[in-house]
């Protein structure tokens, strides 16, 4: 009798674990097919809001607008007008003043030929491809963008570009794990308070940046593993965005911003010379490598895309970036807007 009870008792957990199953494969699949037509709401939680800036806090000489991001206030898209939707970080966002930065340098110029055109920055500092992700599916597809301009700086997407999280190879978990950061607020961060900019003032100590710069040297290195992995998990984040443009018609266009390292040579000496990188000859340091592997990348996909590197190489006309930063100046966004006005004008992609 204890034998039939327990081969009975047995059963019974046997089906109610199937059944288990059964429910939660019914749930992956409805969720799978919700996210064809709807995305933004299973996959993608809205902890990127934890850069968000303050709700229409100063910076500089600007007001952000009342959702966090350095730009007026997003408006309904007009009927005949033509949206580019910016996406990226601090260069995206802006370290100098709103009316010297890329993005709105960018728009101006190109309102010269097409005055029905307007770029909506989404650009936020200290994220990456992750939640560039997150904001594109969540904000970006409401505001019904014509044009995806996603700007991918090389020293920190790359880096920031880890493994995938474990809930994300489900969507039914990825759906909990959002449903359970929907519930957390999010302060607005002032990254730049209200005031005159210095566009020559010394940011960070040579010896502060030169020991940031040897953090992502492994960027430069031929063939470094750490470099192909991080690149890998780069792509898959690229996928899912491409995924998304190609589902609602957006054209996405890629900018590729390059690092002071790669530009400047007296950085690359002292950097060089800090890591103490014996028995690795010059020729093992390729400064455009990531550059290029992300172009390979996609050029294979056929997504449209534009490298700073080399006009920022070729510039004679001084300095692009802040003493002691990562950034650029006044003058090194000024010619990032140049560069990227002109291929888009003349469609001349890389």
């Amino acid at each position: 009798m204890k034998k039939r009870s327990i081969v009975s008792f047995l059963k019974i957990i046997l089906r109610l674990f199937g059944l288990l199953l059964l429910i939660l494969g019914a749930a992956e699949l409805c969720l799978r097919i919700q996210y064809s037509s709807n995305p933004e709401t299973i996959l993608y939680s809205k902890s990127y809001e934890s850069g968000k800036g303050i709700a229409k806090g100063p910076d500089y000489n600007f007001h952000l607008n009342s959702k966090g991001y350095k730009d007026t206030e997003f408006l309904e898209k007009k009927q005949d007008s033509y949206r580019i939707l910016a996406l990226g970080d601090s260069f995206t966002f802006g370290n100098v003043p709103y009316s010297k930065s890329y993005i709105t340098l960018l728009e101006r110029n190109l309102n010269t030929a097409t005055p029905e055109l307007e770029i909506v920055n989404l650009g936020l500092p200290g994220i990456g491809l992750r939640k560039y992700l997150a904001i594109f599916a969540r904000e970006g597809l409401a505001l019904h963008p014509d044009m995806l301009l996603l700007s991918i700086f090389v020293g920190d997407d790359i880096l920031q570009s880890k493994v995938r999280r474990y809930y994300s190879f489900s969507y039914l978990l990825s759906w909990v794990n959002t449903f359970i950061k929907e519930r957390r607020q999010y302060q607005g961060r002032q990254y730049h308070p209200e005031g005159d900019y210095c566009d020559t003032c010394q940011v960070l100590t040579n010896k502060k940046l030169i020991n940031l710069e040897k953090e992502r040297l492994f960027l430069y290195q031929k063939g470094n593993k750490f470099l192909l992995r991080d690149l890998e998990y780069t792509k898959f984040y690229l996928h899912k965005i491409m995924e998304i443009c190609e589902r609602y018609k957006i054209t996405p266009i890629v900018v590729i911003l390059p690092t002071v390292l790669q530009i400047n040579p007296l950085l690359q000496n002292s950097v060089l010379s800090a890591s103490h990188n014996v028995g690795i000859t010059e020729t093992e340091w390729l400064w455009a490598q990531p550059n290029d592997l992300l172009k390979d990348y996609l050029r294979e996909n056929n997504v449209q895309c534009i490298d700073l590197l080399h006009p920022f190489m070729k510039n004679t006309d001084g300095d692009l970036y802040r003493k002691g930063d990562i950034h650029w100046n006044i003058a090194g966004h000024a010619l990032a807007a140049e560069v990227v006005t002109a291929a888009l004008q003349s469609n001349k992609w890389e």
